[in-house]
C-alpha cells in the first residue's frame, strides 16, 4: 500500500518576512518542528492504541501496519511557510472517517468515503482474521478465503464505523503549541542577531 501525508500546512506564515528568516533560523526552527512532529505522530500513536474494541477484537489495531507506518517527515520551509508532513499508509483515512456501505450508511453517515463498487481487500481482511485469531477454528485456506467472502461481504453492504485517531490527537491547543514554540525559536534567534 502507498503511503500518504495526513498532515500538511498547519503552520501559517509566522508573521516574518523571509529575509528575517536565515538558514540559521531556519535549521533551529525545523528542529523545533520536526520535535512536535515526532510527539505528534507518538499521540496518534496512542490515540490509536486507545481505541475502543467490538466483540473482544481490537478494531483499530488490526495486523498494526497501519500504526507502525505513522512516521514524521523532515519539515520543510517554502518563504516564510513551513510545511508539517506526517505519512501513513494511504488507508488511514478508511479508518478515520470510516466507510458508507453498500445498502446502508448507519456505520458511518459522515464519512466521504461509500462502497458502491469495489469490495474492500480479501486478503487484508484474511490478514486481520489472522492476527486476531479469528480463523482458528478452519482447517484449510479454502474455509478461511470463504469466511473471509463472508466478512467482506458483510462489510461492503453495512460499511466501516470510523475509528478516529487523527483529528482526536491532533487539537487546536497542539498546533497553537507548536505554533508558539516555532515564533519563540524564531524571535529569540533574531534577538540575539541584532
Amino acid at each position: 500500500m502507498a503511503k500518504e501525508q495526513f498532515t500538511a500546512d498547519i503552520i501559517g506564515d509566522l508573521g516574518f518576512t523571509e529575509d528575517q528568516l536565515t538558514d540559521e533560523i531556519g535549521d533551529e526552527t525545523i528542529q523545533k518542528i520536526f520535535d512536535w512532529c515526532n510527539e505528534q505522530a507518538e499521540l496518534f500513536k496512542a490515540q490509536f492504541d486507545s481505541m475502543g474494541s467490538t466483540n473482544g477484537i481490537k478494531d483499530g489495531r488490526g495486523t498494526g501496519k497501519l500504526r507502525q507506518s505513522i512516521i514524521p517527515l523532515p519539515a520543510e520551509r517554502f518563504g516564510d511557510q513551513y510545511q508539517v508532513v506526517i505519512t501513513a499508509e494511504s488507508y488511514w483515512k478508511f479508518l478515520e472517517y470510516g466507510v458508507r456501505g453498500a445498502r446502508s450508511s448507519k456505520k458511518a453517515p459522515n464519512s466521504p468515503f461509500a462502497y458502491s463498487s469495489k469490495y474492500p481487500p480479501l486478503q487484508a481482511i484474511i490478514d486481520w482474521g489472522n492476527s486476531k485469531g479469528i480463523f482458528t477454528d478452519y482447517s484449510g485456506i479454502e474455509d478461511i478465503e470463504e469466511k473471509a467472502k463472508d466478512i467482506q461481504k458483510r462489510i461492503f453492504n453495512a460499511g466501516i464505523k470510523p475509528r478516529p485517531f487523527r483529528d482526536p490527537a491532533l487539537t487546536e491547543q497542539r498546533i497553537q503549541e507548536l505554533m508558539e514554540s516555532v515564533a519563540d525559536a524564531t524571535i529569540q534567534i533574531i534577538k540575539e542577531q541584532v
